[in-house]
């Protein structure tokens, strides 16, 4: 069993939604705007958590282009930094 079944849908979501948050914000914190595409995660968590629009298995394969494009921004921008 994964947490996310023992979770449950909806609870995995609040779990996910609260480490994205997490995530997102020492991003922010330790690499100023360059963390700021960080907020995107938690913000899919949220979306998700309260739509019934989208589902989580649609959205779970836009992720690797999600971290690709986000990686590559990230890339970018200290490699133009330093």
């Amino acid at each position: 069993r994964t947490a996310a079944v023992a979770l449950g849908e909806k609870r995995a979501l609040l779990f996910v939604l609260a480490n994205w948050s997490a995530a997102a914000l020492l991003a922010i914190g330790s690499l100023g705007a360059i963390g700021l595409p960080a907020l995107v995660y938690p913000l899919i968590a949220l979306v998700l958590y309260q739509s019934a629009r989208w589902s989580v298995a649609a959205v779970y394969w836009w992720f690797p282009y999600l971290n690709a494009l986000i990686g590559f921004l990230a890339f970018v921008y200290l490699a133009a930094a330093s």
